[in-house]
């Protein structure tokens, strides 16, 4: 007799299809979002960037100039209209590579597992070496609207 569950991995792979849509024509289009990284006025290069909004996240990894470009699903092709929060982590410790993340999806729990290990510091995981706050999307204070027609283009300043 053959066994009639569906292993965890194909539930997730379709489910990432039907969120990110099965085509191109699909799915909204996109803004070109940059923007600049820097604490205490100076770039933060390897930072992880998150902008969340309703229904998509993008993600980008600051160069060494602390640049970004955002990436929805495609490799810098922006973010879809509307408004976002912003999250800012670097990561240290615990075996992270500083990789960047090529994926929107995996960067967004990438920041979200770096707000959970941040607030609790007696865990010996990675924790952002950036200030805590900025790794949660409801106290980072970066609140920003991505418009077609309009020069998107963001400082995400960061103080101690």
């Amino acid at each position: 007799m053959m066994n009639k569950t569906i292993p965890i991995t194909v539930c997730m792979a379709l489910l990432f299809t039907m969120i990110m849509g099965c085509g191109g024509s699909d799915r909204p289009s996109t803004v070109k979002v940059t923007g600049t990284v820097k604490l205490n006025g100076q770039p933060v290069a390897n930072a992880t960037v998150a902008f969340i909004g309703d229904g998509h996240a993008a993600t980008a990894v600051s160069r060494d100039d602390g640049t970004f470009t955002l990436t929805t699903f495609e490799d810098g092709d922006g973010a879809v209209e509307g408004d976002y929060r912003a999250t800012v982590v670097k990561m240290t410790g615990g075996g992270i590579s500083g990789a960047p993340a090529n994926d929107s999806m995996e960067a967004a729990a990438e920041a979200a597992e770096a707000a959970e290990a941040n607030n609790n510091p007696d865990s010996d995981g990675p924790k952002s070496s950036l200030p805590q706050r900025y790794s949660d999307p409801n106290t980072s204070g970066f609140q920003f609207t991505v418009k077609s027609g309009e020069e998107n283009d963001f400082t995400l300043e960061l103080t101690p």
